[in-house]
């Protein structure tokens, strides 16, 4: 029989699904977005998936999570949670992004739950911390380094807790531009 009358099978290509804040929202852009550098990278290899929600704190995320469950089916190559950024905004000046530090801490650690519940295994879940805060260049008075740094330093407790991967973006962002 030739090859081509045959039934073809169907081929399910592992995700890495990317769920966040606006950081992750609008890393798609066409230009210069991190996922879209991702997805071209991972291109006939692995499908990314971006599930990113602008001005969403871990409070919101928490309440989505559920709702969006069927994203996370099928093989899952990686899923990186991107979240903290808003919930570091001051909490004076923002009211309704800020989550305070405990919570955030508590926010994470159920989303690694309910990740692992849902079937992706430990070493395919990695937290991203919030990048390093530009308060020079950012127009608000809510956002500060301090603060953000506590936050990062967070969700890498998460991780080492829960034995999965971080990226402290923060960290990361502050050595490279350092001068």
């Amino acid at each position: 029989m030739d090859h081509h009358q045959q039934h073809p099978k169907l081929v399910t290509w592992p995700k890495v699904v990317l769920f966040g804040d606006s950081l992750t929202q609008y890393s798609m852009n066409p230009n210069h977005g991190w996922a879209t550098i991702l997805a071209h990278s991972l291109q006939r290899r692995c499908d990314v998936i971006v599930r990113g929600f602008s001005g969403y704190n871990t409070i919101d995320a928490r309440h989505l999570l559920p709702r969006i469950a069927n994203t996370f089916d099928g093989p899952v190559a990686a899923v990186v949670i991107f979240l903290g950024t808003n919930d570091a905004a001051d909490a004076v000046q923002n009211v309704r992004q800020h989550v305070p530090l405990e919570e955030y801490r508590k926010n994470l650690a159920w989303m690694v739950k309910f990740m692992q519940d849902k079937g992706v295994p430990r070493e395919k879940i990695i937290l991203m911390s919030p990048p390093a805060a530009d308060v020079k260049k950012w127009t608000r008075n809510d956002r500060s380094l301090a603060q953000t740094e506590a936050y990062a330093r967070v969700c890498e407790e998460v991780a080492h807790g829960a034995n999965i991967s971080s990226i402290n973006l923060c960290k990361l962002m502050q050595d490279k531009f350092k001068n």
